[in-house]
């Protein structure tokens, strides 16, 4: 089973990309994933923070900062979740 994570806020930042606020509600993720949203749409994960530490993979109940391209902020709404295979 792949993993979900809850959206809570997202943001754009200059030269960074798309930043993804929210939680792993399910499972495992890691940096270099690829990811979708609930309408199918894919993206990369390109890095994961917690509480302002660079973090290879993030756990279950993480709260987390999720750096992602290929995606903007019209493919996401707070409220929904993203997964992970």
């Amino acid at each position: 089973m792949g993993s979900e994570v809850f959206v809570s806020r997202c943001y754009d930042v200059g030269g960074v990309g798309l930043v993804i606020n929210g939680w792993v509600q399910s499972g495992m993720i890691r940096e270099g994933s690829i990811g979708r949203t609930f309408k199918g749409k894919k993206f990369t994960l390109v890095k994961i923070e917690k509480e302002g530490q660079q973090l290879p993979k993030a756990l279950e109940k993480d709260k987390i900062n999720l750096f992602v391209k290929n995606i903007t902020r019209t493919d996401l709404k707070p409220g929904e979740s993203i997964y992970f295979d």
